[in-house]
């Protein structure tokens, strides 16, 4: 059976974002965790307040109740809080994150709690958008 002609037609179509895609900022923050020693989370009283150096993806932060430096902070749930708009001060309810020791090697410690941010936000020059 013969098909019929088509003419070839051009059809673009406008793109939209509909997903969000974190910019890599620069700031500290101090993170208060919720968690005590009876909780599943593998670690005890009293939870580690934590200064958190962020810098871009990586993070890094010094446990103050028990003198730990240079420790991996990962996995950090903002809860929606949209760093974009952030001031020094400002509160962060519901964080969670995930910290390792890599002092004594006893593996990941998954922490929830309240932030603060305690510098200046800043993005990361030529990256925003990336994640």
């Amino acid at each position: 059976m013969k098909k019929d002609y088509q003419k070839p037609m051009l059809i673009s179509e406008e793109f939209i974002p509909n997903e969000y895609v974190a910019a890599c900022y620069n700031f500290k923050a101090l993170f208060h965790c919720h968690y005590g020693e009876n909780n599943t989370n593998n670690h005890g009283e009293p939870c580690a307040t934590t200064y958190v150096d962020i810098n871009g993806i990586h993070a890094t932060g010094h446990e103050g109740t028990i003198e730990k430096w240079g420790i991996p902070i990962l996995n950090i749930d903002w809860n929606g809080f949209d760093l974009s708009d952030a001031k020094v001060g400002d509160k962060i309810r519901g964080i969670k994150w995930t910290s390792y020791d890599t002092v004594n090697n006893t593996g990941e410690y998954n922490h929830q709690g309240w932030g603060e941010i305690k510098s200046a936000v800043e993005e990361i020059p030529g990256r925003p958008n990336h994640s």
